[in-house]
């Protein structure tokens, strides 16, 4: 977005233009502590007042310590029902999470596998995952499914064998890998696979498909994924494929997944506000992407910030997100939803 915005001519605010906007990005390494100490760095060093960037949830409440009382506007991807609130005004969510896709995903794997009745669940041990299980666990509750193994495990881990050993041990019908890390999930996929699994497995984030699969394998295949759809397929605008093949031009080690394309077009409704508003001040920017009903048109479709029955305060990006399902080695989409919210 930075480069899109720099090549044109830079970014028109008021009498002034930015045409050499730069960005400042550390590495919080999954760790609280360093979380707060790059935090820190960006705030008072760098002195950013607009962070567009990821976190998980272990690290966005420290991060947040920071950000909160500086007034600084944060968007982030990770999930956590207490990670948005009215105590914390200056954060924003990204892209949909469990509280507003859980619901509809579930809705739509009972309807196409009836015959599931009990579930197994799989996350990591921190803010994220416990959040991510608990929206899975209460939409299978709602359709009747029982949760027979709630399993978390520590982020880092590399024997996954306990894991697998416990959720077969619960004969569940289905599986969903949740939200843990794509990595995470194809192990724990393969050593169901190659214990004899034969259940329903699904990807409640599923958010980049392509390390899924290079390591689960065959095991991968048949995973029904609510956010790991094609960018390049059938449910993708042409503004969509254009950017996804101008990124995996650029960088062909790390094709774009939704985390990313979050961050792009929310970059696009701040940078876009910043310049309709003719300012760069923080409130004034949050007032005018505030008001109630807007939408703003991009490239991952009408995206318009909601959340205030889940979280007191509209801070949730909501926007259509795509079914799809692994199958002989590729990922198919299968059908769009609304989230929350959009229903």
């Amino acid at each position: 977005k930075v480069d899109e915005i720099n090549a044109a001519g830079g970014l028109k605010v008021g009498a002034d233009i930015y045409n050499n906007i730069k960005v400042v990005s550390y590495d919080h390494k999954a760790r609280a502590d360093e979380a707060t100490t790059v935090a820190k760095r960006l705030v008072f060093q760098d002195q950013v007042k607009y962070i567009l960037g990821n976190n998980v949830g272990a690290t966005q409440a420290a991060a947040q310590l920071v950000t909160e009382p500086n007034k600084v506007f944060f968007s982030f991807g990770a999930w956590g029902k207490e990670l948005l609130g009215t105590s914390k005004p200056y954060s924003f969510r990204n892209y949909v999470s469990t509280w507003e896709i859980a619901d509809p995903f579930y809705e739509w794997v009972h309807k196409n596998f009836p015959e599931v009745k009990t579930l197994a669940i799989l996350d990591p041990n921190d803010t994220s995952g416990w959040d991510s299980a608990k929206g899975g666990m209460t939409a299978a509750e709602k359709l009747g499914i029982k949760t027979v193994a709630e399993v978390y495990y520590e982020r880092g881990t590399s024997d996954f064998g306990p894991f697998v050993t416990k959720i077969l041990a619960a004969k569940p019908d289905m599986v969903d890998f949740s939200g843990s890390p794509p990595g995470d999930a194809a192990l724990v996929a393969k050593g169901l696979h190659e214990r004899g699994y034969k259940g329903v497995k699904i990807f409640l984030a599923g958010i980049d498909p392509k390390p899924f699969m290079d390591i689960a394998g065959s095991a991968a295949d048949e995973t029904h994924m609510a956010l790991g759809w094609d960018l390049q397929g059938n449910y993708a605008r042409p503004a969509l494929k254009t950017l996804t093949e101008k990124y995996n031009a650029k960088y062909p080690a790390e094709p774009l997944t939704t985390v990313g394309l979050a961050n792009y077009a929310i970059g696009g409704v701040v940078f876009e506000t910043m310049s309709k508003i003719a300012s760069t001040d923080v409130d004034k920017v949050i007032q005018a992407i505030g008001v109630p009903g807007k939408q703003f048109d991009t490239v991952m479709g009408p995206i318009t910030l909601g959340g205030k029955e889940t979280y007191g305060i509209d801070r949730q990006f909501l926007h259509p997100f795509v079914i799809s399902v692994i199958r002989s080695g590729k990922l198919i989409d299968l059908e769009e939803i609304k989230p929350i919210g959009l229903r």
